[in-house]
């Protein structure tokens, strides 16, 4: 396979799988439940739990608006999910961070997405979770900072 052929296999399987991502999130939690959480608001608590984050990144490594970002925060903050924390150094730069709570939506719903792609990986040969097992530390290699 070619480069630009392995590019398009990427560029085709990405959405797929965060639809499939999607659809295990909103199974696993009713809808009715104050533990919603979409998949943006999921991808907000992944970036915070690891580290703190001001608005502006964040908004970049999201890929939208800050006015955009500002809402999808502001309902995380209101559900105690994530804190705004002010810079003592700087009181015009305030950080974004996940709060225990938070973290622990996070993990929860992270686990329960991976227990469902393990059952599928479970389905695959040996032969095929090697070569998945190669693909992926490959693709990771990719986008090691």
């Amino acid at each position: 396979m070619t480069s630009k052929e392995s590019a398009k296999h990427i560029l085709d399987l990405t959405p797929r799988m965060m639809q499939f991502m999607r659809g295990e999130m909103r199974a696993q939690i009713p809808t009715s439940s104050d533990e919603q959480l979409s998949v943006p608001q999921f991808r907000i608590l992944l970036k915070l739990a690891k580290e703190s984050s001001t608005h502006k990144a964040l908004a970049e490594w999201m890929g939208v608006a800050a006015p955009t970002l500002t809402r999808m925060v502001d309902t995380l903050v209101e559900r105690k999910l994530v804190e705004r924390v002010v810079d003592s150094n700087d009181r015009r730069q305030i950080y974004l961070s996940a709060t225990l709570l938070g973290k622990s939506h996070y993990d929860r719903y992270r686990l329960k997405v991976q227990e469902r792609l393990t059952a599928k990986i479970e389905l695959l040969t040996s032969a095929q979770k090697s070569i998945l097992s190669e693909g992926l530390r490959v693709m990771n290699l990719l986008y090691t900072d």
